[in-house]
């Protein structure tokens, strides 16, 4: 994570003092030691955190490892299947409706998850629930091919950056730039479409990269496209039970390919115990928000 100026160097050395009480491993570079780590970035850098355990992994090839491993161990999976219902049953239990083909079926759960991202919201609503999530369109670029020379996942501390080279080649950019929700004839929000790119913010973005990446400037942009997450109301994950209605489980609101597999791990013992979890999971809880739904009637 970089720092090009003094204020950068500031909260740079506060977040790596706070890591470090909590464990992790992070180092303060400067700019002499972030340059033989990695030449390639600009002169100009006064210093940087580095983490050698830290990582990146690529969501088209884990999504599918995950999933695989899923049905291995006794999962369904539908694609291409809209949910068109979902009620809560007198007995408590849970009514989904599910369209596929046409054709409508149902299932019935004691337990039900919502991990549904973006649509979170919206599906909570068919139960008269509010759940705060907002959707967040956010903008992804890729350039041309070139040889290896970035085995690290660069970041800025002070503006917004994600960069980091396939294993093609290709490098990666992003780090929270925007794009533009599609809407429908009415001038409402349509999240069944894709969001729409802005030329400004990618500009802005491959700015930023090329500012602490010269060598960018000779590469070619061949793709950039879309993706839609959400973000609470206070920007933390919301995982847990919605205890307005036990039984129905919600976990989505930012971050979640990077704590997603803790936090899903965290869930299941959750869903299975009947409890919150461990104390650590307390912030994350729904319950922060149980006076949206004070005056929710289920079922």
């Amino acid at each position: 994570m970089l720092a090009e100026s003094d204020a950068d160097m500031a909260l740079l050395r506060f977040k790596v003092a706070r890591e470090r009480e909590l464990g992790l491993g992070t180092q303060l570079l400067d700019g002499a030691a972030v340059r033989d780590l990695g030449p390639y970035l600009a002169g100009h850098i006064q210093g940087a955190a580095y983490l050698a355990q830290e990582g990146h992994a690529n969501p088209r090839i884990l999504t599918d490892a995950f999933a695989t491993e899923a049905v291995r161990h006794g999962a369904q999976i539908r694609t291409g299947t809209r949910l068109v219902g979902l009620s809560m049953t007198q007995d408590g239990g849970y009514r989904v409706l599910l369209q596929d083909a046409g054709r409508i079926s149902e299932v019935t759960s004691r337990r039900l998850l919502l991990a549904t991202g973006a649509w979170t919201a919206r599906i909570a609503q068919m139960l008269g629930l509010h759940v705060p999530l907002y959707p967040v369109p956010l903008t992804m670029n890729v350039t041309d091919r070139t040889a290896p020379f970035l085995p690290f996942l660069i970041q800025h501390v002070g503006k917004r950056l994600s960069m980091k080279q396939s294993e093609d080649g290709n490098l990666l950019i992003g780090g929270g730039w925007p794009s533009r929700l599609a809407r429908n004839d009415t001038g409402a929000i349509d999240l069944d479409r894709p969001a729409l790119p802005d030329e400004a913010q990618i500009r802005a973005n491959l700015a930023v990269a090329a500012g602490v990446l010269p060598a960018l400037r000779d590469r070619q942009l061949i793709r950039s496209w879309t993706g839609t997450t959400c973000i609470s109301t206070d920007q933390l994950p919301i995982v847990g039970m919605i205890d307005a209605a036990p039984g129905l489980y919600v976990a989505a609101g930012g971050s979640m390919f990077t704590l997603g597999p803790l936090l899903a791990r965290l869930l299941a013992q959750q869903i299975v115990a009947g409890d919150d979890g461990p104390e650590a999971m307390a912030m994350f809880l729904p319950r922060r928000f149980n006076h949206l739904n004070a005056f929710t009637l289920l079922p």
